[in-house]
């Protein structure tokens, strides 16, 4: 990376140290690369947003100040404090929420949130108050015109993997060209094998010697395909008499885009089978308890119609857990057949329009329950896959998406 001045950085995001639903998705992105950026020597505050009423883990952020945008959901209608963007980049000036003059304003959010009107106004208030202005950001599937506004107006895009600069060439070929790629990483202090506390989380979750557990790990949202998961297990749960699904998710969706999950397991006939930490434990998981959960799985699902990343997986590898990834989007290309098992999605009977407009493509429910069953009871192909993941998963470093970041958001604009 050479050596660099030293830069102020504001950072508008997801809140990095929620305990409960910040643990995995864009707050850990947030972390771990505002933690890289300060370890490099430079100063960055964070306007966080999603908090979700959870508790904030200060000591894991190392960001000189960490500031809310908004207030949670549940006296806010606003989640993502779009309205206030503008303004506190154009207030930078005399803004005493600020301690710093930023020379860049990183947005790190999904496009299709930004109007043009919006775009514009943060591209006028970056130009008023010389800030370079940069959008990092997840595509996941087909975009169009209305998803690219404010990558077009920024100094700096960035997306997270060659599949995201492949889909904004079919919108936009110019923008394509200058689009850079920043990935993700696994941070290997954190997430590694460990068999005893593998042993107390499923003594903790009530899982016996011979129990099958099946783990899910992330948001209760549409596109992550949980309703197609949970039709899967069904025929799982046939083949394997002691499979047990377990969600760490809100079984009652924080955003109201979700489904009730619990009617769902209800009236599959799940209820035995199916458990969840709302259920079954309290919402203060700590990470530690996401590690110990991935170690206690036999497998790792991720059964969503599309991932701009996708990093539950990749963590899940580092644990030594054999994972199971829907065969779409980034996913499909970022891990090895080798060493993950691919759900099969249906690509003709099942195209299914997100609310976005985007089209995607959800799990065969029948062949992706298949492949399943094939990973559970075949415990020595899975152990085997198991010990390739946790040496798969080290090419993925946050030090390099670290400097990645560096390289891309200093690079002079075209």
């Amino acid at each position: 990376m050479g050596v660099r001045s030293p830069m102020n950085i504001l950072w508008y995001g997801d809140s990095p140290g929620d305990r409960f639903y910040g643990c995995t998705g864009f707050g850990r992105v947030t972390r771990y690369i505002t933690n890289g950026l300060v370890a490099a020597g430079h100063r960055v505050q964070i306007a966080a947003f999603n908090y979700f009423g959870g508790p904030v883990d200060s000591d894991v952020v190392k960001a000189e100040r960490l500031f809310a945008v908004t207030t949670p959901p549940s006296v806010c209608t606003e989640a993502f404090g779009l309205s206030r963007l503008a303004g506190l980049v154009r207030a930078i000036p005399y803004n005493p929420v600020l301690s710093f003059k930023p020379d860049v304003f990183v947005v790190f959010n999904d496009p299709f949130l930004f109007s043009e009107e919006l775009a514009e106004e943060i591209r006028k208030a970056c130009d008023e108050t010389d800030t370079r202005l940069v959008h990092y950001f997840p595509v996941d599937s087909d975009v169009d015109e209305d998803y690219l506004h404010l990558a077009r107006r920024a100094d700096v895009a960035i997306t997270y993997h060659p599949y995201g600069v492949e889909q904004i060439a079919l919108a936009d070929r110019g923008l394509a060209q200058r689009v850079r790629t920043v990935g993700h990483g696994v941070d290997p202090e954190v997430f590694f094998l460990d068999a005893t506390r593998r042993e107390a989380m499923r003594q903790r979750l009530g899982c016996s010697p011979r129990t099958h557990l099946v783990v899910y790990i992330g948001d209760n949202q549409p596109r992550k395909g949980l309703p197609d998961l949970l039709q899967a297990f069904v025929q799982v749960a046939r083949g394997a008499p002691d499979a047990h699904l377990f969600l760490r998710t809100n079984l009652k969706s924080r955003k109201n885009d979700g489904i009730n999950l619990y009617r769902v397991v209800r009236h599959l006939g799940l209820s035995g089978r199916v458990a969840s930490a709302e259920a079954g434990l309290d919402n203060s998981w700590s990470e530690a308890d996401l590690v110990d959960l991935y170690r206690a799985a036999d497998l790792v699902v991720q059964p969503s119609l599309a991932e701009g990343w996708g990093l539950v997986p990749c963590e899940a590898m580092a644990c030594g857990t054999g994972v199971a990834v829907a065969d779409n989007t980034v996913p499909a290309r970022i891990h090895d057949p080798a060493v993950a098992w691919f759900l099969p999605v249906d690509r003709v009977g099942r195209i299914t329009p997100h609310s976005q407009d985007f089209v995607r493509y959800p799990i065969d429910v029948r062949a992706a329950a298949d492949v399943m069953l094939q990973a559970l009871l075949d415990p020595d192909e899975r152990l085997t896959r198991a010990a390739q993941g946790v040496e798969y998963a080290r090419r993925w470093s946050w030090p390099k998406c670290v400097i990645d970041f560096m390289d891309a958001i200093t690079e002079k604009t075209s």
